[in-house]
């Protein structure tokens, strides 16, 4: 661990280190609205950002691990507002609902799924880290998947128009931006009938 500068206090360890990373990170989504640079996070530790670098490989870096932190809490209350709902369509509508409600709140979980209007990060909505988001979703749903007829591949692919889903209503809300009853609506209208296809038996 460098010790060098941190604003002549220097932390205990890599874990008190990268702490102090994220906090400084935080700040800057916080007063800026924005992804943090490496030049204002090192400037704001009175690091080098060769110091940084050993504890973030670039802004986008930095962005995930903010995120990742947020993730806990946040399906921590996805699961708790769809407790008791096991129907597959039902459950997928709500927890639609939950997170499109909910991202705006979360500047790091919006940064990161590339949720802003500017468009930026948004080739990411369908990339890794996005990817692992749907999932972590889908899994805390009250929903025994493979018993719907979701296997694998539905699963993924069921991810996969989740967040595309997610973006389009987080870059345009629509005119006027669909809330509450009217959300509900939309979706029973346009996404129930998908999810009834998958699990109607065949032949």
């Amino acid at each position: 661990m460098r010790t060098h500068g941190w604003g002549g206090s220097p932390p205990s360890d890599d874990a008190e280190a990268r702490q102090r990373v994220l906090d400084a990170a935080r700040r800057i989504v916080l007063e800026r609205g924005r992804a943090p640079r490496m030049a204002e996070v090192a400037r704001d530790l009175e690091v080098s950002r060769a110091t940084l670098y050993r504890y973030a490989g670039d802004a986008d870096d930095l962005v995930t691990q903010l995120a990742d932190a947020q993730m806990p809490a946040f399906l921590a209350a996805l699961e708790t507002c769809l407790a008791g709902e096991s129907d597959p369509a039902r459950a997928v509508v709500a927890g639609l609902m939950f997170v499109i409600d909910r991202l705006p709140e979360d500047p790091y979980l919006s940064l990161a799924l590339a949720t802003d209007a500017t468009g930026a990060r948004a080739q990411s909505i369908t990339g890794p880290q996005a990817q692992e988001f749907g999932r972590q979703v889908l899994g805390a749903l009250p929903v025994d998947w493979p018993a719907a007829g979701f296997d694998a591949v539905r699963l993924s692919q069921l991810v996969e128009h989740m967040l595309r889903l997610i973006q389009s209503f987080a870059v345009d809300p629509g005119t006027p931006p669909r809330h509450g009853a009217d959300l509900e609506a939309y979706l029973e209208a346009w996404l129930v009938p998908c999810i009834a296809v998958v699990r109607a038996p065949v032949g």
